[in-house]
């Protein structure tokens, strides 16, 4: 009985992926070794889309107020749900003129 195309393919596959386990946990091995511990300062933020850092606080500070979410979102590479959650959490609101701009008053 032949063996079929899908066996080998998965074969090869499985081989891959253990090859891949190996050389990723050698580099992690490496990287670890040569690396001192990296601590970072208490005013980082880790989120799930990077880290949240002074700067970019600074920059949603600055300019929460008169630019949309989706054109925040996009310039700190987050999601509109983070900069929304951000803000809010920061106690940012919209200016009044950008509020009667965008037809909100």
């Amino acid at each position: 009985m032949p063996i079929r195309h899908s066996a080998i393919a998965s074969v090869y596959y499985r081989a891959d992926q253990e090859a891949r386990a190996v050389r990723e946990a050698k580099e992690a091995e490496i990287a670890a070794a040569n690396k001192p511990a990296v601590v970072e300062p208490l005013s980082v933020a880790r989120t799930r889309m990077g880290v949240w850092n002074e700067e970019k606080e600074r920059f949603l500070r600055e300019n929460y107020g008169d630019t949309a979410n989706k054109i925040l979102a996009v310039k700190l590479s987050v999601s509109i749900h983070t900069v929304q959650a951000r803000a809010s959490n920061a106690g940012l609101q919209k200016s009044e003129a950008y509020r009667r701009k965008m037809g909100y008053l």
